[in-house]
């Protein structure tokens, strides 16, 4: 039986079309789930390394180690919202490209998502972000607590203080759009 191409609108089989098609779908939902995978890891990677950065800062009295971290808080906060914009930009591509053209109705997840919000989904929106912003706070406050008040630990603690400060407004200028933001556009 012919159909009609969804790419063209020609009258022609789609059997290997409505594979690709799949094919697509279920590639983009991967690299979804895959791209969510790494940004549970760097999390939890943020977790134990501020851990272990403060916990061996502390035990040898060594403020250096607490502001270090400050820095691989910036870089790991860079990587995860790096994740989170490709994460964004494949749900985009799907509720507003793909299941409008392909879905029928019947692939229509991202924008129920979209419609239909977490009812507190801004507190897991800025939780999960103040893992970096607050672990970096955190290592500041413990390496000046550290700072015997002198020399290039000064420093250290005035450099580790910018990064922490570079952290916070890293994750408040650069995020991707919040549930709220997504849904006022496609209601637009």
């Amino acid at each position: 039986m012919a159909d009609a191409d969804p790419w063209t609108g020609d009258e022609k089989s789609t059997n290997g079309q409505d594979a690709l098609t799949v094919a697509e779908y279920v590639s983009v939902r991967a690299e979804i789930l895959k791209l969510i995978e790494l940004q549970s890891q760097l999390v939890s990677l943020t977790v134990v390394t501020v851990g272990a950065a403060l916990g061996v800062a502390v035990q040898t009295k060594n403020p250096n180690l607490a502001f270090i971290y400050s820095l691989l808080a910036l870089i790991l906060g860079i990587m995860w919202l790096n994740h989170a914009h490709a994460i964004s930009r494949c749900a985009e591509y799907l509720s507003q490209h793909f299941e409008p053209r392909f879905g029928n109705r019947v692939l229509d997840w991202e924008r129920f998502v979209r419609r239909n919000p977490l009812r507190f989904g801004m507190l897991g929106y800025w939780g999960i972000r103040a893992v970096f912003m607050g672990s970096s706070a955190l290592a500041c406050l413990v390496g000046w607590s550290l700072t015997p008040g002198g020399g290039l630990q000064v420093v250290a603690g005035i450099v580790a203080s910018l990064l922490c400060a570079s952290t916070v407004l890293l994750f408040i200028c650069w995020r991707e759009p919040s549930p709220r933001k997504l849904r006022k556009d496609e209601d637009a």
